[in-house]
């Protein structure tokens, strides 16, 4: 129960991280237009890929603590 609960905070963190670098790069290139399409493309990956990471990870720790109940 210790590994998962600290692997949620983990979660919580790299998501608030993510949305803050997103925030700033995305006003930024707002500012300065430049490059606005290909860093919106650039992100979105990025999210989509670590939310692909982080389903497979909580499905294992989930099957691996119900069988050791």
């Amino acid at each position: 129960m210790y590994i998962f609960n600290r692997k949620r905070l983990l979660v919580k963190k790299i998501f608030l991280y993510l949305q803050n670098m997103s925030e700033n790069k995305y006003i930024y290139n707002l500012i300065c237009t430049k490059n606005n399409f290909f860093f919106y493309l650039k992100n979105t990956y990025s999210f989509i890929i670590l939310f692909i990471i982080l389903f497979f990870s909580f499905k294992e720790n989930i099957y691996f603590n119900l069988e050791n109940k």
